[in-house]
């Protein structure tokens, strides 16, 4: 079932480049836009960014982080990705089957980015559980997903986000809510902004 999956996006890229318009769409523009807003700190030693698609939210990030490692199931959308032009060279792309080849080591930032509803629950929790496995005390986790049911998923955004911050047993630092969308972060860190800045 998951290489049947991976084979339909592979097909996708294949046929489109920019298979769901995020490079015209204001919904797309936007979405990234309130995913790099809600971090809780300017800058970020480095970033693993799963499901990377084409690489917009990539390079939105690569501007944010040091070094950014992203990856995706598809290798078509990996080779759109690297085909960028003035592509920031603190991106690495690698194709990366979730859970399975979840990294074995910390980053300070982990980006899930219209991810965790094509997970299986199972997938979920193992995944919320390496990223606990290798947390350091600054790590930040930001999820975002589209709310509404999807045919073929079990689960819709809002439910995975609440499957995976229960495994992950973090603080919610924030969460975005809309009729479309879901954006979670957690952290080990929980005091505000204000307080990490010395404002209150």
């Amino acid at each position: 079932m998951i290489t049947d999956r991976v084979a339909a996006f592979d097909a996708l890229y294949r046929d489109d480049a920019d298979p769901w318009s995020t490079s015209e769409r204001w919904y797309e523009e936007r979405k990234r836009g309130l995913v790099l807003a809600s971090l809780p700190k300017r800058r970020f030693a480095d970033a693993y960014e799963a499901g990377c698609g084409n690489g917009n939210l990539s390079v939105e990030l690569a501007a944010r982080c040091d070094v950014v490692e992203a990856s995706d199931a598809s290798r078509e959308a990996l080779v759109r990705a690297k085909a960028r032009p003035a592509l920031p060279p603190n991106i690495r792309f690698v194709q990366h089957l979730l859970p399975a080849d979840w990294p074995d080591r910390a980053y300070e930032l982990i980006v899930l980015s219209e991810v965790l509803y094509f997970l299986a629950p199972a997938d979920i929790d193992s995944i919320a559980a390496r990223v606990g496995l290798y947390a350091r005390d600054a790590d930040t986790v930001i999820a975002c997903d589209w709310r509404a049911p999807i045919e073929g998923h079990s689960l819709t955004g809002e439910e995975a986000h609440r499957r995976f911050g229960r495994t992950l047993a973090q603080a919610t630092l924030c969460e975005y809510i809309d009729d479309d969308l879901i954006i979670t972060v957690w952290g080990r860190d929980a005091r505000s902004l204000a307080v990490r800045e010395g404002i209150r």
